[in-house]
């Protein structure tokens, strides 16, 4: 079941399907008033705007900022050829690999996932023509939360 929080994002992020990478609250933060709306999401996590009030609020960071529900964002990622079976929960491991020149290597080292997280395989995409010859496909994958 895909949790919904509330959040405060700027007006300029608050259009349904816009995503961001939340990186953590600024010391400023700490003493807002709207401390624990935003310290709702988690740090390193990517998070999808599904829709918006017409709530708006002063922010001593960003300025003027707006109400919205979010979710956390499908990922995509590079998955083993062996574990990709639409509709199957996996627990993601990022791809070990040094080669920071690959073109696959945001896939293989996402953001927003981290190593031991529950996953859905929601959709199968293209195979990966890995440089180092792994078996490995791109997938959407669905975080699962517990």
């Amino acid at each position: 079941m895909v949790k919904v929080l509330i959040a405060l994002v700027g007006e300029s992020m608050a259009k349904p399907g816009m995503k961001f990478l939340f990186e953590g609250l600024a010391n400023v933060c700490t003493k807002c008033k709207f401390f624990k709306v935003c310290s709702n999401l988690s740090k390193g996590r990517i998070y999808e705007v599904k829709s918006t009030r017409k709530i708006k609020h002063k922010c001593p960071l960003h300025g003027s900022v707006v109400v919205v529900e979010v979710e956390l964002a499908n990922i995509e990622a590079a998955v083993k050829s062996h574990m990709t079976v639409e509709g199957m929960i996996i627990t993601f491991n990022p791809i070990e690999c040094t080669n920071r020149g690959c073109q696959y290597i945001n896939l293989c080292k996402p953001l927003g996932l981290f190593k031991g997280d529950k996953c859905r395989i929601v959709k199968i995409r293209d195979r990966i023509r890995c440089p180092r010859g792994l078996s490995l496909y791109e997938c959407t994958l669905e975080i699962i939360e517990e």
